[in-house]
């Protein structure tokens, strides 16, 4: 098929291409504002040195990256969960909803760790980060020993969600349905060998169309 059949099989379904993209980003939209809970995010920085360095040399600093991964893997341990929900009565969580809560980031050629938590609750992320980070200061001096263990950026209470995002994801589904449907039109058409015109007829036999008898209701 050239351009101008392309153009032609939009045209014809212009109205399909139009309503189903709305449908779905309408259906997109409803969802994320009166279905989906808003989640809020909290992080707090902490900065991590081991006792033993005292350069700044590459096995050093390989070290300390290894450091900073056992760092992570505490901060996500059952031990730490559990003494975070026992402090703050977190009775409706256990130990691993608490953990797919948190996410530790390390930041890149840095010995900085990020603790980020996710919640319904602007205010409960906060609080839970903040007692992730006492936690866990307490819990690596017992493993590790550390010259420098200090908070950063205190965990702060988020003014927005940071998901759902009703707009993009609103754009999104619109034009990702209008592609589909796009795309799903050319296929059938593509894959449709009836005949419907003279072009079709031509293109299939391969001679030039003379003439064309009317179809007549003589009754």
């Amino acid at each position: 098929m050239d351009i101008k059949s392309y153009l032609h099989i939009l045209m014809t379904r212009l109205w399909i291409t139009i309503l189903i993209p709305f449908l779905a980003a309408a259906a997109t939209a409803g969802i994320n504002l009166y279905v989906l809970e808003p989640i809020y995010e909290s992080s707090t920085t902490l900065y991590v040195m081991n006792k033993d360095f005292d350069r700044l040399a590459y096995d050093d600093f390989l070290v300390s990256q290894q450091l900073l991964k056992d760092c992570r893997e505490i901060i996500r341990s059952k031990s730490i969960a559990k003494t975070v929900i026992g402090r703050l009565n977190l009775e409706n969580l256990t130990e691993e909803e608490l953990a797919k809560k948190i996410a530790v980031n390390l930041k890149n050629d840095t010995r900085l760790l990020e603790i980020k938590v996710s919640d319904t609750s602007s205010a409960r992320a906060k609080t839970i980060a903040d007692e992730i980070s006492v936690a866990f200061r307490q819990r690596v001096s017992e493993l590790i020993k550390l010259e420098t263990l200090e908070v950063v950026d205190e965990a702060e209470e988020a003014g927005e969600p940071s998901s759902p995002k009703p707009l993009m994801n609103t754009v999104i589904a619109f034009f990702a349905a209008q592609f589909l449907v796009i795309c799903g039109m050319f296929i059938k058409e593509y894959f449709d060998d009836t005949l419907k015109n003279t072009e079709d007829v031509e293109k299939l036999l391969e001679i030039k169309v003379i003439a064309i008898i009317p179809l007549l209701n003589l009754e």
